[in-house]
Formats: C-alpha cells, sequence, structure tokens
C-alpha cells in the first residue's frame, strides 16, 4: 500500500474541513428559510404571516404563522409560533390550531409569563372551537 505523502494529507484535510462547511453553511440555509420542526411542504406552499409578538421587556421576539391550505374551508387553522435562533436559524416554539378569527384579526391568544416564557391557548383540535 503507498503511503501519502504531507502534501496530499493536508490537500485531503483541506477538502474534509471545506465539505464540512459547505455542509453546515446548507443546513443553515435550508433552517433560515424552513423552521426547525415546521414541515417543508406545508411551510413553502401554504404559510400566511401573521402577527409579530415582543414580550413586555422587548428581549423575545414571537412571529406567528398560519397554515392557509385549505383551512378556511376545513375547519381551524395549524399555527405556528416561530422564533429566531442566531445559531441555527428559525424554530418552532410552539404549534397548534386557532380559528378563523385570530387570522382575520391577527391576534393569538397568548399571554406573557415570568422570564419571558409564554403560554399559548390552541383550540383542541382541527374542528372544535373553544
Amino acid at each position: 500500500m503507498a503511503r501519502l505523502d504531507r502534501t496530499a494529507i493536508r490537500n485531503l484535510l483541506k477538502s474534509a474541513v471545506l465539505i464540512a462547511i459547505i455542509l453546515l453553511a446548507a443546513v443553515r440555509f435550508y433552517f433560515d428559510h424552513v423552521p426547525v420542526g415546521a414541515p417543508f411542504q406545508p411551510w413553502i406552499l401554504a404559510r400566511v404571516e401573521g402577527p409579530i409578538l415582543k414580550s413586555p421587556d422587548g428581549k423575545r421576539m414571537l412571529r406567528i404563522f398560519f397554515n392557509g391550505a385549505g383551512a378556511m374551508h376545513s375547519g381551524n387553522h395549524w399555527t405556528w409560533i416561530v422564533e429566531d435562533c442566531w445559531w441555527c436559524g428559525w424554530r418552532v416554539v410552539d404549534e397548534g390550531y386557532l380559528d378563523y378569527d385570530a387570522i382575520v384579526t391577527k391576534s393569538v391568544p397568548l399571554t406573557w409569563e415570568a422570564n419571558n416564557e409564554f403560554h399559548a391557548e390552541f383550540l383542541p383540535g382541527r374542528y372544535s372551537g373553544r
């Protein structure tokens, strides 16, 4: 078996590092467009942007998105509460069903608690009311 010289080993290491950096950049780019925890197809094809909510002290920002794929005719809307994370991109921090009025009025039943935590009151199912 032939021995690799230092130049060949150095080139292999450079290539491995470059491939790792490219893969990490691709994953980060993906999660900039599709949040961690959201399915690809509904997010890309059917999301409807809702309100942006800020914590009382202004340090935490949540963005609300609704799945608008036919839900107006078939029940409540699936809703994602999304937060930006500087190292992993967007991530879903909570999700559930909200009724059509939440989309029209852009009001989400969300209350802020201690330490910038929140509680969202989602509906129990696709066809159920409050």
